[in-house]
């Protein structure tokens, strides 16, 4: 209640008891009077005193009743005075500020926190909207829509927003503003605001999310730890590296888990204690990645402290130094693997500087034999041979000037010893404590320069004999031969081969062969003329230049007689007697070739018939043997070709069973197709086998036969076999098995049903190799015939150490059934043999009834040949299988039971 209501009270009770004291004064003293009956005078006298009495009495009422009201609104008046001084001081020490609206919103009161945080007085505020300092930039809108709502009495609650403002100095301010509704003095509608500088609140604020993020995007594992080591915080690199989940609820043995138990170990014992006693701890450690791995880390670990110097937390940040590891080791790896190559490169390095050396390596000591002591005391250049040391000095200055200078330089160094060592050298421009130093490298071409001067020699002369070889004999017989024009001299190269020298090694020694080489080397040099021109063009060949200037070929030829004769003469090496001989080609000049290449290499195709005619013979050239050469090297050059040009063919001749007469299977058989003929192997496969070609033709066979198989497999002819044949080249090699088993495996064709068909005369050679490779392929599955059995070596004894399965009884012997006794009687042993062994027999070659009757006879199992069908190509074999031919029905015949 206001001063002023308590003020009416007073009067209006005041006056209550005035009119009700009156009143009865008046009423009971004129009724007291009249009942006395006074005079007019006494009475007008009584009333006059009356009167004053009334007056007296009511001023003292009066003064009792309103002294004490007085006092006790003096009282409150001084009390709320007094409350409101209070008040005033207790707003006036508030931290923040507070501002009085009236309804218009305008400023009635501002205590000091406000006038301090808006930089003006409380007079220059009085009257004005908070809107008006408002900073233009800023969004002052919805403080201003809040501050309209509360105003209108729409908003019941307290209303709160923040605004950017302008002090009096034009520093802008960040303001937090709560609106409160008020009513003022006079009863209007108003509002308070409580105001409070949020400036350095929300610059921190932007700081701290300035510096979260920072943290959240480093790649360094950030941590927060209490002090019992319990994790209670880490960054998106930590979570995502330790394989901690976001929702993670930490524990004490959160870290246990995401460290090796000796890094937590060291973590306990080590860093906190370092860090809570001097702030913080740094050093190597580490931590277990999401899938368990350990990896190396650089850690610190700070200790937080409050205002009262006591830990709150600490926090570490840990790198992944992996990397840096790595690289460091493979630093270290490389400094030590330069060091050792410069320790034990094979070359000699020297680093010089001011022409002094300052290193030298283990192989430079080596090469010069001096000590490293040595090498350090004395000037470089005084290691060079005297002879050179001008020139190297000087193609050290060219280069040191940058002119090109021939690199690498070769000259010699001396030996401690005193001998010389021929170097060639290479420099670099380097470092070297931090001044220009050269760098050489020096490699040690002693050897070379001296072999260089042998090879020189080598490259004219044969090393064993001394005689010229093939290149200087050439150059040579061209000079004789340009001086034959003008003279018209006959002149003759002889070609010489020396026989039975692989013999001689073989039970000799290659040592006494080359003295032999050299004895037959001397003999022929004595036998020719002052003008005597001969070489070693080979091993075991020689050539001769025979000069004849009358042109007799009888003379030539007495010539040729005593070279020949003079060869055969027995020889003595080491106190033994050795006999050799000799076959000669002979060429002559103009007749046989008008260059020295021409004569030489027509003397050597002499050559070839001479050794067919025996030793101690010779063969004068002739075209048809050049002819002969010539479609020999044509042959070798269109075999090359023919697997690439797909010239090969196999063809395939029937087998049939003799009990029951059905096909069981075929041979595949080699066919060439050169330029439309079909050449038989007998034309070419010797010339294969010489040419080392052979590995890839019959690679070639058998895989065409197992792809053949294969389709007929697909066609329904499944049961049919194939005979394959293997060079004897191919049983010696020891990729054989290999190799067959890649084909299989590339053509999925069963190895049961394919025979591979082998020689007798390619198991004599390497028995205990062929024996191993059989095994091989018989694991594989194949089963192995002999084929052309009875035409070697072979005994009953000896096959039984092979897993042969088959024996095919030799073509020869199968033609003289019914004409020679012994063939048949061959064929017989042969099927007993076989079948003694647990092997089929095969007959080849069966070309008539009585042949087939006799085969039958014997039990042969299987035959082929002419009378079945002869070779023939797919299609027409394929065609004939379908035709459902069979072998003839069994028909008794004179040569039949003659051969029984």
């Amino acid at each position: 209640m206001g001063q002023g209501q308590q003020f009416l009270r007073v009067a209006r009770r005041t006056a209550l008891a005035y009119a009700l004291v009156a009143g009865a004064w008046i009423l009971f003293s004129d009724g007291a009077l009249l009942l006395l009956g006074l005079e007019a005078t006494a009475l007008a006298t009584i009333s006059k005193f009356k009167g004053l009495a009334f007056v007296l009495f009511t001023a003292t009422l009066l003064y009792i009743a309103l002294s004490r009201q007085l006092r006790q609104l003096m009282q409150a008046h001084e009390a709320l005075a007094a409350a409101e001084a209070r008040y005033r001081d207790l707003v006036d020490s508030l931290p923040y500020g507070i501002l009085e609206f009236d309804g218009n919103g305008r400023i009635r009161f501002a205590n000091q926190a406000a006038t301090h945080v808006l930089g003006r007085s409380a007079e220059r505020l009085n009257g004005r909207r908070l809107t008006c300092l408002a900073d233009p930039s800023s969004d002052s809108v919805r403080l201003t829509s809040a501050q309209a709502r509360t105003g209108s009495g729409t908003a019941a609650a307290i209303s709160s927003g923040e605004m950017q403002l302008l002090r009096g100095d034009g520093e802008s301010v960040r303001i937090h503003l709560d609106w409160i509704p008020h009513r003022t003095d006079g009863g209007g509608e108003g509002h308070l605001g409580v105001l409070t500088d949020v400036t350095d609140l929300r610059r921190h604020e932007a700081a701290r999310q300035r510096l979260s993020a920072v943290v959240e995007a480093t790649p360094d594992l950030v941590l927060m730890l209490d002090l019992g080591g319990r994790l209670l915080d880490t960054n998106s690199a930590g979570r995502v590296r330790l394989g901690l989940p976001s929702d993670v609820r930490f524990e004490t043995s959160t870290m246990a888990r995401v460290m090796p138990a000796w890094a937590w170990r060291r973590l306990k014992e080590e860093a906190f204690p370092a860090a809570s006693s001097s702030g913080s701890w740094s050093g190597e450690n580490a931590f277990l990645d999401a899938d368990g791995r350990e990896f190396p880390v650089s850690q610190v670990m700070i200790a937080h402290r409050d205002k009262a110097g006591r830990i709150g937390y600490f926090s570490t940040i840990v790198r992944d130094i992996s990397d840096q590891k790595r690289a460091a080791q493979a630093l270290r790896n490389s400094r030590e693997q330069y060091r050792s190559l410069v320790e034990n490169a094979n070359e000699g390095l020297v680093v010089a500087q001011h022409g002094a050396v300052r290193y030298a390596n283990p192989r430079m000591l080596q090469l010069q034999g001096y000590s490293l002591q040595e090498y350090l005391t004395r000037p470089w250049l005084e290691f060079v041979c005297p002879d050179d040391r001008d020139a190297v000095l000087d193609w050290y200055r060219r280069q040191a000037n940058g002119d090109v200078v021939a690199m690498p330089y070769s000259f010699r160094l001396v030996h401690k010893d005193g001998g010389k060592r021929w170097v060639e050298a290479s420099t670099a421009s380097i470092l070297w404590e931090g001044e220009r130093a050269t760098l050489t490298f020096f490699t040690d071409v002693t050897e070379q320069v001296e072999a260089q001067f042998r090879l020189d020699y080598l490259a004219d002369y044969d090393e064993l004999t001394g005689l010229p070889n093939r290149r200087l004999f050439l150059g040579r017989l061209a000079h004789q031969l340009n001086s034959a024009r003008r003279t018209g001299e006959l002149i003759a190269v002889l070609y010489l081969d020396l026989n039975r020298m692989r013999l001689i090694n073989d039970s000799h020694g290659h040592e006494v062969g080359d003295r032999l080489i050299q004895a037959v080397a001397e003999r022929l040099s004595r036998v020719q003329s002052e003008r005597k021109l001969m070489a070693r063009i080979s091993s075991d060949e020689f050539a001769l230049v025979l000069r004849e200037s009358d042109g007799s070929s009888a003379t030539l030829q007495e010539k040729i007689g005593r070279v020949l004769e003079a060869v055969g003469h027995p020889i003595e090496v080491d106190g033994q007697e050795l006999f050799i001989s000799a076959s000669a080609g002979v060429s002559v000049f103009p007749a046989d070739g008008d260059d020295a290449s021409d004569l030489l290499r027509n003397a050597a195709s002499a050559l070839e018939l001479a050794r067919r005619l025996g030793p101690g013979s010779y063969q004068f050239y002739s075209e048809r043997l050049d002819r002969k050469a010539a479609e020999r090297l044509r042959l070798e050059s269109d075999l090359r070709h023919a697997l690439e040009r797909d010239e090969f063919e196999l063809y395939y001749q029937p087998q049939a069973d003799m009990r029951s007469g059905s096909i069981v299977g075929a041979e595949a058989l080699l066919r060439w197709n050169r330029g439309g003929e079909a050449v038989l192997p007998g034309a070419f496969i010797s010339v294969l086998e010489e040419m080392n070609f052979i590995w890839e033709v019959g690679a070639w066979v058998l895989e065409t036969a197992c792809r053949q198989l294969q389709r007929w497999d697909q066609e329904g002819r499944g049961d049919l076999r194939l005979s394959v044949n293997l060079s004897a080249r191919q049983v010696n090699d020891p990729r054989l098995p290999d190799t067959v088993a890649q084909i299989l495996r590339e053509t999925h064709a069963d190895a049961k049903r394919i025979e591979l068909e082998i020689t007798e005369s390619s198991l004599v050679s390497d028995p205990a190799s062929a024996a191993e490779t059989l095994e091989h392929l018989c694991a594989l599955g194949f089963s192995i015939a002999i084929d052309d059995f009875g035409t070697g070596y072979s005994s009953l004894a000896y096959f039984r150490r092979f897993p042969v399965t088959v024996l095919k009884i030799d073509k020869s012997f199968v033609a003289g059934i019914g004409e020679d006794d012994s063939s048949a009687e061959i064929a017989r042993a042969i099927c007993a043999m076989g079948h003694s062994l647990g092997a089929e027999v095969v007959a080849e070659g069966v070309e008539t009834p009585a042949q087939l009757d006799v085969l039958r006879s014997y039990d042969c199992d299987r035959v082929q040949g002419y009378l079945l069908a002869p070779a023939l190509p797919i299609v027409e074999f394929e065609r004939w299988i379908d035709d459902g031919i069979c072998l003839p029905t069994a028909t008794p015949s004179p040569s039949s039971s003659a051969a029984r």
